[in-house]
């Protein structure tokens, strides 16, 4: 996979883990997709809190397909494609 299409999520809470938090990996669309959503560099900037939802893998590993992420003040970032496109959120 192209690493440049995958959005890494850390700081997820978890009271199992060592460190106390997960690190979580999502597919998504090509960088060339991602752009005509509206994605810029920095559009997931670190120390910028979000709320991602996601479609989850199989195997509940820590990850899945990218579905969106909604920030603070509200503005909405849209992922591209994913398992259930035809179920999922609408733009």
């Amino acid at each position: 996979m192209d690493e440049s299409a995958r959005v890494r999520v850390g700081y997820v809470p978890n009271a199992k883990a060592e460190t106390g938090y997960d690190l979580y990996a999502f597919g998504n669309g090509s960088p060339n997709v991602l752009t005509r959503l509206g994605w810029k560099p920095g559009s997931l900037a670190q120390a910028r809190k979000s709320w991602s939802k996601y479609w989850p893998l199989k195997d509940d590993a820590t990850g899945g397909h990218f579905l969106k992420a909604t920030h603070g003040a509200g503005d909405v970032l849209y992922g591209a494609g994913g398992p259930k496109r035809g179920q999922g959120e609408r733009r």
